[in-house]
């Protein structure tokens, strides 16, 4: 999947991803499972998952043996990443999720992107896939990386320039 730099409204350490279930199942479990974020210059993928990074910009960022996930309608799951993504706020950004295995069923939330914004892999360790236009909806969390504070205390410090 790709989400495109205007989206994403400026540059971020990413903690953690996050999918938005449709009605139908509410279990689902995974052998393997990965995800990869990564930078991209176009706004469309191409077949080929490799060809979608720019070089070096790939960085496994969750990989877990055995992951299970258990949501009700409408409800988002989140996975926490094990490795921080730092994105730079200017090209587009591309997460890939896979898996060797799998059982039961959990289905997203879609919408029509207009472009060809998703690549389904033909199977395990596929290294091209079937485009699509259709995106599953999600959402990437961010930590703040201003230093916390209270409204009192900037208030205090504006007004003692």
């Amino acid at each position: 999947m790709i989400a495109l730099d205007e989206e994403l409204g400026g540059p971020a350490t990413i903690d953690a991803v996050s999918w938005q279930w449709a009605s139908g199942g509410t279990f689902a479990a995974f052998g393997d499972l990965e995800i990869v974020l990564g930078h991209y210059d176009q706004d469309a993928l191409g077949a080929v998952f490799d060809d979608n990074y720019l070089p070096g910009s790939d960085v496994m960022v969750y990989s877990e043996p055995y992951t299970e996930l258990k949501v009700g309608a409408d409800d988002w799951v989140t996975l926490d990443l094990e490795t921080a993504f730092d994105y730079d706020g200017t090209d587009n950004l591309v997460m890939e999720v896979r898996w060797s295995s799998g059982s039961g069923s959990i289905y997203t939330y879609k919408w029509e992107t207009g472009q060809d914004r998703c690549l389904r892999g033909d199977g395990p360790g596929s290294a091209h896939g079937t485009l699509l236009t259709q995106m599953c909806e999600f959402r990437i969390e961010t930590s703040l990386a201003l230093e916390q504070s209270t409204f009192g205390s900037i208030k205090a410090y504006l007004g003692s320039m």
